[in-house]
C-alpha cells in the first residue's frame, strides 16, 4: 500500500517466479513459464496475451503478439542477433538483416526500407548512426539520408546530438545527471535534482513543466503536472 492510499500486489508460483502483478487500477498482468521457468506468455491488464518461444539454451527465437503478428529471431552460434523476420496476419514476411564484428558489435542493419550503418570509438561508444534509404523507404516512409552523431566528454557522457534537422546538446551534474538540455530549436529543457541524485523538477524555458515528490526512501509518490 502507497502512501497515497493506492494498493499494488503481486503473486509468486511455488518455484517463486512472478506471477501475476495487480497495479493501482486494479489492471492484472499474469505470467506463464515453461517447465525450465521460461517465460512462456504475458497477459497484461487489457487480456491481450503474448506468447513466447525459447530454443534450447534458452535464448528467445519467436514472439506472437495478440494481433497475430509473430517474429522470427536467428541468432549465430554465439547468439548473436543476425535477422528478424517479421510474418503479418496475411501471411506477409519483412525481413531484417544484422551485421557484427568480431566484439559483438552492430555495424548494419537493412531491411526493405533502407540501410543503418554504425560508427565506433575506442571506448565502443557509438559516434554515428548514417541511414540510406531505399527507393520503397524514400516513397513509402519519406525517408530521407541523414546521418546522427554523437559527441561524449572524458567520462563517456553524451554531450551532443548532430543530425540533419539540428543539434541536441546535455549539460551535466558531477553525478552524471543532465541539468540542461538544448533543443534543435534553441529552447532548454532543464532539470533540478535532490542531493541524492532523484529528479525533483523539469522545466522549458523556466516554465514548470512537471514537480515530483518523493518519500523517505527516495520512491516517487507524487507528479504535478504544468
Amino acid at each position: 500500500r502507497r502512501i497515497t492510499g493506492s494498493v499494488e500486489s503481486w503473486r509468486y508460483t511455488p518455484r517463486g517466479l512472478l506471477a501475476a502483478h495487480t497495479d493501482e487500477e486494479k489492471r492484472e498482468t499474469r505470467w506463464q513459464y515453461t517447465p525450465e521457468g521460461r517465460v512462456a506468455a504475458l497477459t497484461n491488464g487489457n487480456g491481450a496475451q503474448y506468447r513466447f518461444s525459447h530454443d534450447a539454451d534458452g535464448r528467445l527465437v519467436r514472439e506472437v503478439r495478440p494481433d497475430g503478428l509473430s517474429r522470427t529471431f536467428i541468432l549465430d552460434d554465439s547468439g548473436y542477433l543476425t535477422a528478424i523476420q517479421t510474418t503479418g496476419t496475411q501471411g506477409g514476411v519483412r525481413r531484417e538483416t544484422q551485421q557484427r564484428d568480431a566484439l559483438g558489435r552492430l555495424l548494419r542493419t537493412e531491411n526493405e526500407h533502407g540501410q543503418r550503418t554504425f560508427s565506433y570509438n575506442r571506448l565502443d561508444q557509438i559516434t554515428a548512426v548514417t541511414l540510406t534509404p531505399t527507393e520503397a523507404g524514400q516513397q513509402q516512409h519519406r525517408m530521407q539520408a541523414d546521418t546522427v552523431r554523437f559527441e561524449y566528454d572524458r567520462s563517456g557522457w553524451l554531450t551532443a546530438e548532430h543530425a540533419g534537422n539540428g543539434s541536441i546538446r546535455y549539460q551535466r551534474d558531477a553525478l552524471g545527471n543532465p541539468t540542461d538540455i538544448t533543443l534543435p530549436d534553441g529552447q532548454h529543457l532543464t532539470h533540478l535534482y535532490y542531493g541524492s541524485g532523484h529528479l525533483l523538477q523539469t522545466a522549458l524555458d523556466g516554465l514548470t513543466v512537471s514537480e515530483y515528490e518523493r518519500d523517505s526512501l527516495h520512491r516517487q509518490i507524487m507528479r504535478t503536472q504544468g
